[in-house]
């Protein structure tokens, strides 16, 4: 029997570990809801850091940091400690749209809203990689 209870626990360990890196890799986490917890912001944001580090990029102007997936086409924008969003997250996907292309852009936050829609906004403006 202990052989047994050591196999599921090894299962669910598992589990666990995959559960946590397709998080990293979803597009929008919450579909239902722009508004998160510290908790899940914190979870995405270690999600992300844990699959995605190596391309990390730091805009400290900004108070703001990039981790970039080019297979799926996607950048995840984390607020840091500073930002007047902080926490909140802006992930933009490049999709092929007809020929042409467009960004797919969604956003969350576990902070003020308001200072949350003007980084929102100036998103959406700019035209260049940068925040």
């Amino acid at each position: 029997m202990p052989g047994r209870r050591r196999f599921f626990a090894l299962l669910i360990v598992l589990a666990c570990a995959i559960a946590t890196v397709a998080v990293a890799a979803e597009f929008d986490p919450f579909p239902d809801h722009d508004r998160v917890t510290p908790e899940d912001w914190q979870f995405y944001f270690d999600s992300v850091k844990t699959e995605l580090g190596a391309t990390e990029r730091s805009f400290p102007e900004r108070q703001m940091v990039q981790f970039v997936d080019n297979d799926a086409q996607t950048v995840f924008w984390f607020t840091q400690p500073g930002n007047p969003a902080h926490p909140a997250w802006i992930t933009e996907k490049l999709i092929s749209d007809n020929g042409s292309w467009k960004v797919d852009r969604i956003g969350h936050f576990a902070g003020d809203e308001a200072p949350f829609a003007e980084l929102f906004k100036s998103f959406r403006r700019r035209r260049t990689s940068q925040p």
